[in-house]
């Protein structure tokens, strides 16, 4: 019984059951810290977010360009994001709540900025754009820097 501990606490099953509350306050603490930091997230996501959209509208909006301020696009975004409540609903709440949101500030940048339709949906897809055509760009140049190290 004194000879060796590890039989005691196994016989008890007490090594067991620390193992498994352990692991159980693991992941109860990943999803715990999940929901609390989320708000931040997503504050600093949209803050981001309107900085770009902000750049695209003073470079696409000639007209009411002294109208273009970052609070108004930050004020556009926060209104937009309310449809991301539908990303609760199953299968696609996601694709209901994307859609809704992209019209959402596109019709806000219409009505606020005075932007015609197809400018203010380059404006709100702006941050996008950028994203893919630096994404685009970085692989061209790796393609052909590849591809003149291969046929030089």
């Amino acid at each position: 019984m004194f000879g060796n501990s590890d039989e005691s606490i196994d016989s008890l099953g007490r090594q067991s059951w620390f193992q498994n509350s352990s692991e159980l306050f693991k992941s109860w603490m990943t999803s715990v810290s999940t929901v609390i930091l989320d708000p931040f997230y997503t504050v600093i996501r949209v803050s981001i977010s309107a900085v770009f959209i902000f750049i695209g509208a003073r470079l696409l909006i000639a007209s009411g360009w002294r109208s273009v301020t970052y609070s108004t696009i930050l004020k556009i975004l926060a209104i937009g994001l309310i449809p991301t409540l539908f990303v609760m609903v199953p299968y696609l709440g996601t694709l209901i709540a994307s859609i809704w949101t992209l019209v959402l500030v596109v019709v806000g940048i219409e009505q606020v900025l005075g932007a015609s339709r197809g400018v203010a949906i380059v404006v709100a897809l702006f941050p996008k754009l950028l994203v893919f055509f630096l994404a685009a760009g970085a692989l061209f140049l790796l393609l052909g820097g590849f591809l003149t190290l291969l046929f030089s």
